[in-house]
């Protein structure tokens, strides 16, 4: 039985990103709580190049970025349901993968990170 208590899963919502939810059932032991994080990249399509489209206003740019982290974090939940893990919450956040999962981790303190395939 494993002794790790607290575990944040990285998961990249691919097809062979998400099996790893399912291979942590092995790791996973009694009383333990997981929670999730999807780290996405702030897409350059919000602003993009003058002349090239034009640039959209900060309220138009904030609405398309709120609407992409709701889409994500329900998408996110949704799997998190389906999962037989005592899944406590799924994070949605947007920037450098590294930076994001240290954070939350150290945030949550978490003792086991898991990220990869």
């Amino acid at each position: 039985m494993s002794s790790y208590k607290n575990i944040l899963v990285a998961v990249d919502l691919t097809d062979e990103g998400l099996k790893l939810i399912d291979k942590m059932e092995s790791i996973v032991g009694k009383g333990a709580t997981v929670n999730l994080i999807y780290v996405g990249s702030v897409f350059g399509a919000l602003f993009p190049v003058s002349g090239l489209g034009g640039n959209p206003g900060i309220e138009e740019a904030e609405a398309v970025h709120t609407e992409y982290v709701a889409e994500l974090k329900t998408y996110l939940q949704q799997i998190a349901n389906k999962s037989s893990l005592p899944i406590d919450k799924a994070y949605v956040e947007l920037g450098k993968v590294s930076t994001e999962v240290k954070d939350l981790a150290e945030k949550l303190g978490s003792d086991l990170i898991v990220i990869g395939q």
